[in-house]
C-alpha cells in the first residue's frame, strides 16, 4: 500500500513540475515530466494489479 501511495505522490509531484515547464515554455523539461509520469502511471498499474493477485 505504501508504495501505491508513493507512486500517487510522485505523479502529483511530476505533474506540478509538468506545469511549471509549460508555463516556462521548457520543452525539454516537458517531455522529460511527460515520460516520468507516463512511467509512474504503469508503475502504480502493476502495483495494483499486484495489489488484485493478493486480495
Amino acid at each position: 500500500m505504501e508504495k501505491i501511495n508513493d507512486a500517487n505522490n510522485d505523479i502529483a509531484e511530476y505533474e506540478e513540475d509538468l506545469l511549471d515547464a509549460k508555463q516556462a515554455g521548457k520543452s525539454d523539461k516537458v517531455s522529460k515530466y511527460q515520460k516520468k509520469i507516463t512511467a509512474e502511471k504503469l508503475k502504480l498499474k502493476h502495483l495494483k494489479d499486484e495489489l488484485g493477485k493478493i486480495n
